[in-house]
Protein backbone atom coordinates (compact mmCIF):
# COMPACT_ATOMS: atom_id res chain seq x y z
CA UNK A 1 0.00 0.00 0.00
CA UNK A 2 1.39 3.75 -0.64
CA UNK A 3 2.25 5.93 1.94
CA UNK A 4 1.45 9.58 2.20
CA UNK A 5 5.37 10.18 2.45
CA UNK A 6 5.89 9.40 -1.24
CA UNK A 7 3.76 12.40 -1.99
CA UNK A 8 6.16 14.41 0.06
CA UNK A 9 9.37 13.28 -1.28
CA UNK A 10 7.94 13.79 -4.62
CA UNK A 11 6.84 17.06 -3.84
CA UNK A 12 10.35 17.87 -2.45
CA UNK A 13 11.82 16.58 -5.98
CA UNK A 14 9.74 19.14 -8.25
CA UNK A 15 9.92 22.01 -5.28
CA UNK A 16 14.00 21.48 -5.92
CA UNK A 17 13.93 21.68 -9.77
CA UNK A 18 11.06 25.00 -9.24
CA UNK A 19 13.75 26.71 -7.05
CA UNK A 20 16.60 25.90 -9.68
CA UNK A 21 14.82 27.59 -12.33
CA UNK A 22 14.14 30.37 -10.45
CA UNK A 23 18.07 30.79 -10.05
CA UNK A 24 18.27 30.11 -13.54
CA UNK A 25 15.91 33.17 -14.60
CA UNK A 26 17.89 35.00 -12.17
CA UNK A 27 21.10 34.66 -14.07
CA UNK A 28 19.46 35.77 -17.17
CA UNK A 29 18.00 38.73 -15.70
CA UNK A 30 21.51 39.67 -14.34
CA UNK A 31 23.81 38.76 -16.93
CA UNK A 32 20.86 38.74 -20.49
CA UNK A 33 19.49 35.59 -22.39
CA UNK A 34 22.20 32.91 -22.75
CA UNK A 35 21.24 29.94 -24.97
CA UNK A 36 23.03 27.52 -22.84
CA UNK A 37 20.70 28.54 -19.19
CA UNK A 38 17.58 28.65 -21.79
CA UNK A 39 18.84 24.95 -22.83
CA UNK A 40 18.91 24.15 -19.24
CA UNK A 41 15.63 25.68 -18.03
CA UNK A 42 13.61 23.68 -20.96
CA UNK A 43 15.56 20.97 -19.64
CA UNK A 44 14.21 21.18 -16.25
CA UNK A 45 10.43 21.96 -17.49
CA UNK A 46 10.39 18.50 -18.86
CA UNK A 47 11.61 17.48 -15.55
CA UNK A 48 9.18 19.61 -13.94
CA UNK A 49 6.18 18.07 -16.42
CA UNK A 50 7.36 14.72 -16.09
CA UNK A 51 7.31 14.73 -12.33
CA UNK A 52 3.64 16.42 -12.20
CA UNK A 53 2.31 13.92 -13.72
CA UNK A 54 3.93 11.27 -11.61
CA UNK A 55 2.83 12.62 -8.54
CA UNK A 56 -0.78 13.47 -9.51
CA UNK A 57 -0.97 9.99 -10.02
CA UNK A 58 0.55 9.27 -6.85
CA UNK A 59 -2.27 11.14 -5.39
CA UNK A 60 -5.05 9.67 -7.23
CA UNK A 61 -3.67 6.16 -6.23
CA UNK A 62 -3.78 7.33 -2.30
CA UNK A 63 -6.96 8.46 -2.87
CA UNK A 64 -8.48 5.18 -4.12
CA UNK A 65 -6.49 2.51 -2.18
CA UNK A 66 -6.00 4.44 1.01
CA UNK A 67 -9.48 5.84 1.69
CA UNK A 68 -8.04 8.38 3.89
CA UNK A 69 -9.53 10.02 6.91
CA UNK A 70 -11.03 13.65 6.90
CA UNK A 71 -7.31 15.07 7.95
CA UNK A 72 -5.37 12.81 5.60
CA UNK A 73 -7.69 13.61 3.27
CA UNK A 74 -7.68 17.02 3.34
CA UNK A 75 -3.69 17.01 3.56
CA UNK A 76 -3.72 14.71 0.53
CA UNK A 77 -6.12 17.01 -1.61
CA UNK A 78 -4.03 19.83 -0.39
CA UNK A 79 -0.87 17.79 -1.90
CA UNK A 80 -2.64 18.20 -5.57
CA UNK A 81 -3.24 21.73 -4.91
CA UNK A 82 0.27 22.32 -4.12
CA UNK A 83 1.51 20.42 -7.37
CA UNK A 84 -0.54 22.25 -9.52
CA UNK A 85 1.07 24.99 -7.64
CA UNK A 86 4.56 24.31 -8.76
CA UNK A 87 3.79 23.28 -12.06
CA UNK A 88 1.81 26.74 -13.16
CA UNK A 89 4.88 28.85 -11.14
CA UNK A 90 7.34 26.95 -13.85
CA UNK A 91 5.50 28.16 -16.60
CA UNK A 92 5.60 31.32 -15.23
CA UNK A 93 9.08 31.18 -14.58
CA UNK A 94 9.02 29.84 -18.55
CA UNK A 95 7.08 32.94 -19.44
CA UNK A 96 9.81 35.33 -17.85
CA UNK A 97 12.05 33.39 -20.02
CA UNK A 98 10.53 34.55 -23.25
CA UNK A 99 9.90 38.27 -22.19
CA UNK A 100 13.93 38.26 -21.03
CA UNK A 101 14.76 36.77 -24.55
CA UNK A 102 13.09 39.48 -26.63
CA UNK A 103 14.44 42.48 -24.34
CA UNK A 104 17.50 44.04 -24.30
CA UNK A 105 18.38 45.29 -20.60
CA UNK A 106 21.81 46.13 -20.99
CA UNK A 107 21.97 49.29 -21.41
CA UNK A 108 22.76 51.40 -17.66
CA UNK A 109 19.16 52.68 -18.39
CA UNK A 110 17.78 49.27 -16.85
CA UNK A 111 20.26 48.41 -14.46
CA UNK A 112 17.61 49.87 -11.48
CA UNK A 113 14.89 47.63 -12.70
CA UNK A 114 17.13 44.73 -13.60
CA UNK A 115 18.00 45.26 -9.42
CA UNK A 116 14.40 45.44 -8.66
CA UNK A 117 13.07 42.37 -10.79
CA UNK A 118 15.99 40.06 -9.37
CA UNK A 119 14.96 41.24 -5.72
CA UNK A 120 11.41 40.46 -6.02
CA UNK A 121 12.58 37.32 -8.18
CA UNK A 122 14.71 36.14 -4.76
CA UNK A 123 11.99 37.22 -2.38
CA UNK A 124 9.46 35.11 -3.63
CA UNK A 125 12.03 32.12 -4.32
CA UNK A 126 12.86 32.17 -0.66
CA UNK A 127 9.32 32.17 0.45
CA UNK A 128 8.03 29.69 -1.88
CA UNK A 129 10.58 27.15 -0.45
CA UNK A 130 9.85 28.18 3.22
CA UNK A 131 5.37 27.88 2.47
CA UNK A 132 6.41 24.31 0.80
CA UNK A 133 8.94 23.02 3.25
CA UNK A 134 6.89 24.21 6.37
CA UNK A 135 3.62 22.53 4.57
CA UNK A 136 5.64 19.59 4.01
CA UNK A 137 6.66 19.39 7.75
CA UNK A 138 2.88 20.08 8.93
CA UNK A 139 4.19 23.05 10.86
CA UNK A 140 1.25 25.15 11.81
CA UNK A 141 3.00 28.00 13.72
CA UNK A 142 5.39 28.21 10.84
CA UNK A 143 2.19 28.29 8.48
CA UNK A 144 0.17 31.43 10.50
CA UNK A 145 3.44 33.17 10.43
CA UNK A 146 3.83 33.02 7.13
CA UNK A 147 -0.06 34.46 6.38
CA UNK A 148 0.67 37.12 8.49
CA UNK A 149 4.18 37.84 7.05
CA UNK A 150 4.36 40.72 3.98
CA UNK A 151 6.85 40.09 1.31
CA UNK A 152 6.88 43.05 -0.06
CA UNK A 153 6.15 42.42 -3.30
CA UNK A 154 2.99 44.50 -3.92
CA UNK A 155 5.84 47.64 -2.86
CA UNK A 156 7.95 46.55 -5.62
CA UNK A 157 5.61 45.87 -8.21
CA UNK A 158 4.24 49.60 -7.87
CA UNK A 159 7.67 51.15 -7.77
CA UNK A 160 8.38 49.05 -11.10
CA UNK A 161 5.45 50.83 -12.59
CA UNK A 162 6.02 54.30 -11.66
CA UNK A 163 9.31 54.37 -11.92
CA UNK A 164 9.57 53.03 -15.55
CA UNK A 165 6.65 55.85 -16.17
CA UNK A 166 8.74 58.39 -14.62
CA UNK A 167 12.26 57.16 -16.49
CA UNK A 168 10.75 56.87 -20.59
CA UNK A 169 7.34 58.93 -20.41
CA UNK A 170 9.07 62.31 -22.10
CA UNK A 171 11.35 60.49 -24.54
CA UNK A 172 11.27 59.12 -27.98
CA UNK A 173 11.47 55.12 -27.80
CA UNK A 174 12.38 52.84 -30.37
CA UNK A 175 10.69 49.69 -30.77
CA UNK A 176 13.15 47.38 -29.33
CA UNK A 177 13.19 49.90 -25.61
CA UNK A 178 8.84 49.80 -25.96
CA UNK A 179 9.68 46.15 -25.98
CA UNK A 180 11.77 46.33 -22.67
CA UNK A 181 9.37 48.31 -20.92
CA UNK A 182 6.69 45.88 -21.71
CA UNK A 183 8.76 42.83 -20.91
CA UNK A 184 10.06 44.63 -17.29
CA UNK A 185 6.41 44.87 -16.82
CA UNK A 186 5.25 41.65 -17.88
CA UNK A 187 8.10 40.01 -15.68
CA UNK A 188 7.01 42.03 -12.40
CA UNK A 189 3.52 40.80 -12.76
CA UNK A 190 4.13 37.50 -13.62
CA UNK A 191 6.55 37.27 -9.99
CA UNK A 192 3.22 39.23 -8.41
CA UNK A 193 1.19 36.17 -9.39
CA UNK A 194 3.74 33.64 -7.86
CA UNK A 195 3.25 35.04 -4.50
CA UNK A 196 -0.80 35.50 -5.26
CA UNK A 197 -0.08 31.51 -5.62
CA UNK A 198 2.44 30.83 -2.74
CA UNK A 199 -0.45 33.29 -0.57
CA UNK A 200 -3.19 30.02 -1.65
CA UNK A 201 -0.89 27.79 -0.57
CA UNK A 202 -0.47 28.76 2.88
CA UNK A 203 -4.48 29.31 3.28
CA UNK A 204 -5.20 25.74 1.68
CA UNK A 205 -2.55 24.48 4.29
CA UNK A 206 -4.51 25.67 6.92
CA UNK A 207 -7.10 24.45 6.18
CA UNK A 208 -5.30 20.87 5.65
CA UNK A 209 -3.97 21.49 9.23
CA UNK A 210 -7.19 22.34 11.24
CA UNK A 211 -10.46 21.87 8.60
CA UNK A 212 -10.52 25.71 8.54
CA UNK A 213 -11.30 27.38 5.25
CA UNK A 214 -9.21 31.20 5.32
CA UNK A 215 -9.10 31.21 1.10
CA UNK A 216 -11.62 34.07 1.05
CA UNK A 217 -10.59 35.73 3.59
Amino acid sequence: MLQPINIDAQIEALLAIVIQQFELVDELIMNGFQESVYQQLQANEGHINRLDTATTKTVSMVMILQMPKASMFRKTLASYEVILFLEQTGNALMNITDHIQEADLNSSDYVYFKTVLRNMLISIKLFCNTVLIAFLKNDKEQVHQLLDKEVFIEKMLKEVSGNIVDAFQEIPLTKQELTNIVAISFIARLIKKIEDNVIDILKLAIFAFEGIDVRHK
